[in-house]
């Protein structure tokens, strides 16, 4: 009987097992600073989305608001947090699982300057890269635009938040702060802003996938997370939703719009996922497309 037993035993452990069990619950533990409802909303409606196939879902937010930095830390670690919305470079992948779907399209790659007033006609009169090099950018220390522009020999000052970012700008410190299309006008709107200003007739461009970042000990939320994006693309329900957002349909109207010359950034980062993403889930502005 205990032969019996041990045979048995030993092909249960051989049988392949269910790569998911429609009774667990999915926990997704995150931590936020308020500012990142569209990724999160992305989020919940891929959970949603892949419910029938993968089961119920909780998400909890985390008590903490730390850096962008310390988040990276606590994903990887994975003790603690189970996910991210970061602008991906290679050691985002080598660290986390990345889910292989731009969230904004690529439109996080699409810079607009933000500058003084005093600056502005000097920045709006910027035809190439080259013409740019003299002037001076503010980014944060460990986002993946500081290593971009500066291999496109770009001058970059970088500091750890938005208050100093803002204020070295006004100080004059620095001539430029290039944010997201989908960012810089609501922005402009914050009391901290008063009296920047948007350069318009420059948009900064690179590859700049913004993704859901995954711990490692979490493979299968990975994989439910990309199914659920999936299926919220092949609907419909994906671009509605993201032309619906008045952040991204400001971005949209402006890029498809407005008269501006494309300055194109070579990225440093060779990154593995880029070629798993369908190339229909790229933005093109319709001005490039009609050439």
């Amino acid at each position: 009987m205990r032969i019996l037993s041990a045979l048995l035993i030993s092909l249960a452990l051989l049988l392949p097992r269910p790569a998911w069990s429609a009774d667990q619950t999915t926990l997704v533990r995150y931590a936020t600073d308020g500012l990142i409802d569209y990724p999160l909303a992305l989020l919940e409606k891929s959970l949603q989305a892949s419910e029938e196939k993968y089961g119920p879902y909780r998400l909890q937010r985390s008590d903490m608001s730390p850096s962008q930095g310390r988040v990276r830390q606590l994903v990887t670690d994975g003790a603690l947090l189970d996910v991210m919305f970061v602008m991906s470079s290679e050691e985002v992948e080598s660290e986390m699982l990345v889910v292989p779907f731009p969230l904004m399209r690529g439109l996080l790659g699409y810079r607009v300057m933000m500058t003084t007033p005093e600056n502005l006609a000097a920045l709006e009169a910027v035809k190439s890269l080259e013409d740019l090099q003299p002037y001076v950018a503010i980014q944060g220390g460990d986002w993946a635009d500081t290593d971009i522009l500066r291999a496109n020999q770009l001058s970059v000052i970088t500091t750890s938040d938005m208050v100093s970012m803002m204020r070295m700008l006004k100080a004059g410190r620095v001539d430029y702060f290039p944010r997201g299309v989908a960012e810089i006008w609501e922005e402009l709107k914050l009391p901290l802003a008063e009296g920047l200003v948007a350069n318009k007739k420059v948009v900064l461009r690179y590859t700049g996938p913004y993704y859901i970042a995954v711990s490692k000990r979490r493979p299968l939320l990975q994989e439910r997370i990309l199914y659920g994006l999936m299926q919220l693309h092949e609907s419909g329900e994906f671009e509605r939703f993201l032309r619906q957002r008045p952040e991204m349909s400001r971005a949209l109207s402006f890029l498809e719009h407005s008269d501006y010359q494309i300055i194109d950034l070579t990225s440093p980062f060779t990154l593995p996922s880029i070629q798993k993403v369908p190339s229909e889930l790229w933005y093109q502005p319709a001005l490039e497309k009609s050439r």
